[in-house]
């Protein structure tokens, strides 16, 4: 498990994991959106397999909206613990 530093460093750490976690939550949503136009682009081509496709893109972009709250909340946690670092290095401490 990473240690992040009460410092400066660790707080710029902490703040990139939030981001990069967000922007994780984000592109994986915008893929799962891709992959349902590319399907819909070249349904004539999938024939019976058309919707057991389209049902199974479904399936994992829903588990990834359920997912996606706790990513955000987790994100959220991280910034606030950035901030609180923050706190104690303008205390001095």
């Amino acid at each position: 498990m990473a240690g992040y530093g009460i410092n400066q460093q660790g707080v710029e750490n902490l703040q990139k994991l939030a981001s990069d976690l967000h922007h994780f939550n984000d592109n994986f949503e915008e893929a799962g959106r891709a992959l349902r136009q590319r399907v819909a682009d070249v349904s004539d081509e999938l024939g019976v397999y058309e919707d057991e496709i389209i049902e199974i893109i479904d399936s994992v972009n829903a588990e990834q909206e359920k997912g996606r709250e706790a990513l955000n909340y987790l994100a959220l946690k991280i910034e606030r613990q950035a901030d609180e670092v923050s706190e104690l290095l303008a205390l001095g401490l």
